[in-house]
């Protein structure tokens, strides 16, 4: 019996995180490999556009001052994240039994409390079905 200490063939890496072009595609192909357009003033703005972002364990990712790494993703992915924050395992989180909404304000009136629910509430999220809250005599008017 042998054994083998280091692997009988060379492992290729690979990287891929794109199927077709798209506006990344060059970002990336400058993050990889360091290649950049031939015109001149895109080469210019790729590289500007490229220093926001950053490849971590094979994974692109949108770097911003103090702020998470933002994880680069497709069209197809984004669309399936999106169906599982509204419709999937997620969806109580974002149901209206959740909703929180503060504001401070100098002066409560009735003027200022209806233009808060309005631009806040309504607006956002459409009509609730209850408001709840703690400073009831308040809002008596």
């Amino acid at each position: 019996m042998e054994v083998q200490k280091h692997p009988s063939i060379e492992e290729a890496s690979t990287f891929t995180i794109w199927s077709v072009n798209s506006w990344i595609t060059p970002i990336l192909s400058f993050l990889q490999d360091g290649r950049l357009p031939q015109d001149v003033e895109k080469a210019r703005k790729v590289k500007k556009r490229a220093a926001k972002f950053m490849i971590l364990n094979d994974t692109l990712y949108k770097r911003g001052f103090s702020m998470p790494y933002l994880k680069y993703v497709d069209e197809e992915e984004a669309k399936y994240i999106l169906e599982e924050i509204h419709e999937g395992v997620y969806s109580d989180h974002a149901s209206p039994r959740s909703l929180v909404e503060v504001e401070a304000l100098s002066a409560i009136t009735k003027v200022k409390i209806h233009s808060f629910v309005w631009k806040n509430i309504i607006c956002r999220f459409g009509i609730p079905w209850m408001i709840i809250s703690d400073n009831g005599q308040q809002f008596n008017n």
